[in-house]
């Protein structure tokens, strides 16, 4: 059963943190180009990537999934 709400918790903080940093990356596509922001996207959802890969405890993946969830909001 401790596993299970691990699960629930880590998919949803990535929920969460999407939800809540979206609005404020929206407009940087606007402000600087869609070409910038796509490149700096895809270099965050790797670091976040690669973060998850190499955790080692919850907490690591934590940190990744929100690395992970803040990478996919700058191509939103």
């Amino acid at each position: 059963m401790d596993g299970f709400i691990l699960f629930f918790f880590v998919f949803f903080w990535f929920c969460f943190v999407l939800f809540c940093f979206v609005l404020l990356f929206v407009r940087f596509s606007d402000s600087y180009g869609r070409r910038p922001v796509v490149l700096s996207a895809g270099l965050i959802v790797a670091v976040g990537s690669l973060v998850q890969v190499l955790s080692v405890s919850a907490a690591m993946l934590l940190l990744g999934r929100t690395i992970l969830g803040v990478g996919k909001c700058w191509v939103a």
